[in-house]
């Protein structure tokens, strides 16, 4: 019994210590995924806002990274959603005045 209890001693204190941690260090925080880029397969949330009107959108980006969204095609993968939001509302904001309306504000999420 005194042979076992020393082998299990040993093989603790071997064990701690090699020049490795006994365990992985912890992971940080997640990255917050508005600042990760979108990606193919995703599906985001847009919301589309005129003088008029909220528009409320879910589209899945295609395997070529676009959505569709007022008829028209957005390439957003590789974008956070901050810069989607920004490339699609400069586009629309020209399309937009064609159909009558005088600004249009897009939220892109996840």
């Amino acid at each position: 019994m005194d042979a076992l209890i020393f082998i299990l001693c040993v093989l603790l204190v071997c064990g701690c210590a090699t020049r490795e941690p006994c365990h992985a260090p912890l992971a940080g925080p997640p990255p917050a995924t508005a600042t990760v880029a979108l990606a193919a397969g995703e599906r985001i949330n847009l919301t589309l806002t005129t003088e008029r009107d909220v528009t409320h959108l879910s589209e899945d980006v295609d395997a070529q990274g676009n959505i569709i969204a007022s008829l028209l095609v957005f390439h957003v993968a590789g974008l956070t959603p901050a810069e989607a939001a920004k490339q699609i509302e400069q586009e629309l904001s020209f399309k937009s005045r064609q159909w009558g309306h005088s600004s249009v504000s897009v939220k892109v999420s996840r």
